[in-house]
């Protein structure tokens, strides 16, 4: 049981993060270390973000919305390219262990592939950046636009799941956090050419919303065939319950939200297309 003083103090060691992300060999144990230390630190993190994003939107009723066109661009820019290099280095682990290795074999026995050496050292630089990526519901607060419930549900969520499931070391994680590498790297690009008034033709941010969603109807596929091995087949896998279960529940609330957002987007909602902006 967690006590009041404990969720009273913030726990922030930042001189063991930066010599984790620093070291020669990256270890994933001690990084893992790091993250459990933290979880409590995501509770007050979401806890805060939301207090203040809400706190933030009802002062701005009365102001007029920041213009912040740089500080936006500057910001998806650096998320894109992140995202984009992380992707990078991740890619060949992940061609290696689905295609050449088998599908069976990424989602339960190559857990040391994807949490060591430069693929582990993405892979936490991925799941550490959802914090910072809290500053994009800032950016929407500031400039007085819609705020959408699958936005900071999306955020807020993310955050605490990726801190408090990476110390299980789950071999099947690297599905998700590539894929969604990917798509950031699109997206956030996608996000600093409109920042600039550089718009694509339309097509493009229907195409991102759709492979928001094919996304989570690929995990749903691998969750079921992750829940196959290890719940009927009894296949031995590095995973545990508590973390399947958890990944079920992510999935599936994800899925029902975007399919949610994209159809009142493009299937004839006015007031959804109006107040379409970035959830992911």
């Amino acid at each position: 049981m967690i006590s009041y003083d404990r969720m009273m103090r913030i726990k922030f060691n930042t001189s063991e993060l930066v010599s984790i992300l620093t070291q020669e060999e990256f270890d994933y144990h001690r990084a893992g270390k790091w993250m459990d230390d933290h979880v409590i630190f995501t509770l007050q993190a979401v806890f805060l973000y939301l207090v203040s994003i809400f706190s933030i939107q009802h002062m701005m009723r009365s102001r007029d919305p920041f213009k912040l066109q740089m500080p936006v661009a500057v910001w998806n820019f650096s998320i894109a390219l992140l995202s984009g290099v992380c992707a990078t280095i991740m890619a060949p682990e992940f061609v290696n262990s689905v295609f050449c290795k088998g599908f069976d074999a990424s989602l339960c026995s190559t857990r040391e592939e994807v949490y060591s050496g430069m693929n582990g050292w993405a892979v936490f630089i991925l799941l550490f950046s959802r914090l910072p990526e809290f500053i994009d519901t800032l950016f929407i607060v500031l400039k007085k636009q819609p705020l959408l419930f699958i936005h900071y549900y999306h955020h807020a969520f993310t955050l605490w799941f990726a801190w408090s499931t990476y110390t299980m070391f789950a071999p099947s994680f690297r599905h998700a956090i590539f894929i969604n590498a990917c798509i950031h790297t699109v997206m956030y690009s996608y996000y600093f050419f409109t920042t600039l008034k550089i718009r694509p033709p339309p097509f493009v941010a229907k195409c991102i919303t759709i492979a928001q969603i094919v996304q989570f109807i690929y995990i749903f596929y691998a969750l079921i065939h992750h829940t196959i091995l290890t719940v009927i087949l009894n296949v031995p896998c590095q995973t545990n319950t508590t973390g399947l279960v958890l990944s079920w529940y992510m999935d599936l609330s994800y899925l029902y939200l975007f399919i949610d957002f994209y159809t009142n987007k493009y299937k004839g909602s006015k007031k959804a297309s109006q107040t379409s902006k970035k959830i992911d």
